[in-house]
């Protein structure tokens, strides 16, 4: 679930030699909407190495605003912290917002388990190991 630090310092590196001072971490709400969080380049390695936490009722609120009990780590629990850690290998420059870079998150839940709406890669290589197709 963590980034490896040397990972974060090259991109940083090579974000900050291409003119990039803003990555936006992205990760999908319950509807499927991208949520995130701009984060400086120069603070990157020691911000996402563990992931960026969000509160988790981006699970449990509908587009009308309803709140939708979660069946795990909801309203009982307190809502607890969910991790968005960054996918390097879908780190993009944004050519309509000069200085920003985009990048994917996997959200993963408290328990260190990837969450409902996490990666489509990993989630296709899950389904491939129950030899389920997609």
């Amino acid at each position: 679930m963590n980034l490896a630090e040397h990972e974060l310092l090259a991109a940083a590196d090579a974000l900050t030699q291409r003119g990039i001072d803003v990555v936006r971490v992205a990760y999908a709400d319950l509807m499927g909407t991208e949520r995130g969080r701009d984060i400086s380049v120069r603070r990157l390695a020691s911000t996402v190495g563990h992931g960026v936490a969000f509160c988790r009722t981006i699970y449990g609120t509908s587009p009308m605003g309803d709140v939708i009990e979660l069946k795990q780590d909801g309203l009982a629990a307190g809502l607890p912290d969910m991790h968005a850690v960054p996918d390097l290998a879908t780190l993009r420059d944004l050519p309509w917002e000069p200085g920003v870079a985009h990048v994917l998150a996997d959200a993963f839940n408290p328990d260190g388990a990837l969450g409902r709406r996490g990666h489509p890669d990993r989630k296709s290589t899950r389904l491939n190991s129950s030899h389920i197709t997609i």
